[in-house]
């Protein structure tokens, strides 16, 4: 996370880096292979010294794995990519803050293997269905596509090898802006929003060289992940901001609870489509409308018919045989 001035009396970081994590998964639950539809999950749990943990507060990492595609049982019910995604939970739990109206939120570094050039962006969609069945209440999906950019029209990453670009695999991250405010009950009267910033901000070269060493993406990229003099053999980070939190939902202090969601992974994110049951409420929809508009036809044209008969008397026996005289 980037660091906030001194005098700052608004906000104030907390830098996970420096808590104390511990693996909170029992090893003999974990198993060797992920075979069918089993989801394998694996749990750490943070705090440190701070008055933000002073009540037994706690931050909780979830990182879940499924060898198949399915969908999580638990809300907002993110589709895994068969073994080429996984699921990240992010859950803060009797936090302490000094402020009446305190709200917490979350800043994120998103790394792509592929360079992102200043004045370029990671490409950011918001895809609305009228399908909420598989999460109540959420009718939009936001999806992070790390292979694409925003205000540009190449894509700007130097191989080291012959490789064509073309194979580079692209990466994505998918979420819905929702929290829940109870970890047993995620139902719509406990979802509060979870707005992702729309422009992310990059990091820069002070807090590289602060943050970046111990952590995974700098082991792995090794020179690539250090300021050079070309962007282009750098890899693609910016952070994104994460809000939590609805008007007049009595701020973080009401539940003391809020959890997360995240997916990432390679390849293109899901798509979620019509159910079964949706096609065939709005089938049966259809043909309710199809059939009401028939049925009224029907009786306009019996009704107009009927009028149309009205108009015209019967003749009587004595005016068909009345004498004309001469």
């Amino acid at each position: 996370m980037s660091k906030v001035p001194a005098n700052e009396d608004f906000y104030k970081v907390h830098l996970l880096n420096e808590w104390s994590w511990k693996l909170t998964t029992p090893l003999d639950a974990q198993p060797h292979t992920i075979d069918g539809n089993h989801i394998f999950e694996v749990i750490f749990e943070g705090n440190n010294t701070d008055t933000v943990c002073a009540n037994d507060g706690h931050v909780e990492l979830k990182f879940a794995i499924s060898a198949m595609e399915q969908r999580n049982p638990r809300m907002p019910r993110l589709k895994f990519v068969r073994g080429l995604s996984t699921q990240f939970e992010f859950a803060m739990a009797s936090l302490h803050t000094n402020f009446i109206r305190g709200r917490f939120g979350l800043q994120l570094l998103f790394v792509s293997n592929e360079s992102v050039i200043p004045g370029e962006d990671f490409r950011l969609e918001s895809l609305f269905s009228i399908n909420d069945e598989v999460t109540p209440g959420i009718f939009e999906m936001v999806n992070i596509k790390l292979g694409e950019r925003d205000n540009s029209t190449t894509s700007t990453l130097k191989s080291h090898s012959n490789t064509p670009q073309s194979s580079w695999p692209t990466g994505f991250i998918q979420a819905r802006p929702v929290c829940y405010t109870s970890e047993r009950y995620r139902e719509v009267k406990a979802s509060r929003d979870a707005k992702l910033s729309k422009q992310r901000t990059v990091l820069n070269t002070s807090d590289q060289e602060l943050l970046l060493p111990r952590t995974l993406p700098y082991l792995f990229y090794a020179q690539r992940i250090k300021p050079t003099d070309d962007p282009h053999e750098v890899v693609g980070m910016r952070l994104q901001n994460i809000s939590f939190g609805t008007p007049g939902d009595g701020y973080y202090a009401h539940s003391s609870f809020i959890v997360w969601t995240i997916s990432f992974g390679f390849g293109e994110p899901p798509i979620d489509t019509l159910s079964p049951l949706l096609i065939g409420l709005i089938t049966l929809s259809a043909v309710v409308v199809l059939g009401s508009l028939l049925f009224g036809t029907m009786l306009i044209l019996i009704f107009q018919r009927r009028y149309r008969f009205g108009e015209f008397q019967r003749l009587t026996e004595t005016d068909t045989t009345s004498a004309v005289s001469t």
